[in-house]
């Protein structure tokens, strides 16, 4: 058995007194405090979650979009630069090899994947790209975290150097956080409102310290796999595996 990936957040994890387990190659905290009362944190303050194991692919190259359109379900030429868009990655036969949500920025398009399929997701799309264009994983070279739930915004938004209110649902921009380049989208996976931040993985343990720091006085506190299962369900999102997997395709799985 293969040694299992660590996030920049492993030590903070065995800090909170997480229960580690292996999930998609890496080791990540499936819970804390316990998933329900994780759940209802989320659900009426909020949760903060670490999202390194996700695979992010980086296309750049005037042709990117174009090259990327042959592959997912939704029309990507058509999307503009500061929206996300969830798609599907099929196969020939149409059977999903994973489904994903892209973000399309001034200079590339960020793909962000399951990290139990990133590796294939690469062996499917990498020898087939056509035009000018490169890809990139970028996985371990970004930290990847994400705070959902109805106090998020008063929770992010004083870190940030521009106005978080003004991003609407499935919209991402470039900006500071505390100093530090970062990207930031109103997306998630918990049918909450919330943000994923994309920052130098160096900066992972600082960041993950100051954004609990912020949210003290809204009760945020880590959220583990467990409960961010339980909240996709409860919110009506697929999950590669199960309502969506290789022989399942996207009209099948009603998320065409």
């Amino acid at each position: 058995m293969s040694e299992l990936h660590q996030t920049a957040l492993n030590a903070k994890h065995r800090a909170h007194g997480a229960k580690l387990v292996g999930f998609g190659g890496w080791e990540m905290p499936l819970q804390y405090e316990g998933i329900v009362k994780e759940h209802l944190r989320v659900r009426e303050h909020a949760g903060l979650f670490d999202l390194q194991h996700m695979g992010r692919l980086r296309f750049t190259g005037p042709d990117r979009a174009a090259a990327l359109d042959r592959f997912l379900t939704n029309d990507v030429p058509a999307t503009k630069v500061g929206q996300a868009r969830y798609a599907v990655i099929t196969g020939e036969d149409g059977g999903a090899i994973d489904d994903c949500i892209y973000y399309v920025l001034p200079e590339a398009i960020l793909l962000v994947v399951n990290a139990s399929n990133r590796e294939a997701v690469l062996e499917w799309i990498e020898p087939r790209l056509e035009g000018d264009v490169t890809l990139s994983d970028e996985t371990t070279r970004w930290a990847m975290i994400a705070v959902q739930g109805p106090k998020a915004l008063q929770i992010v938004d004083p870190l940030l150097d521009f106005d978080l209110s003004k991003l609407r649902y499935y919209r991402c921009r470039g900006g500071m956080l505390r100093g530090e380049p970062c990207f930031v989208a109103r997306t998630g996976y918990t049918g909450e409102v919330g943000y994923e931040l994309v920052f130098d993985a160096r900066e992972a343990e600082t960041m993950w310290d100051a954004i609990l720091a912020a949210g003290a006085e809204h009760d945020l506190a880590p959220v583990g796999l467990g409960a961010r299962d339980t909240l996709r369900l409860e919110a009506g999102m697929a999950l590669y595996g199960h309502e969506l997997d290789r022989e399942t395709s996207p009209l099948e799985a009603g998320v065409d």
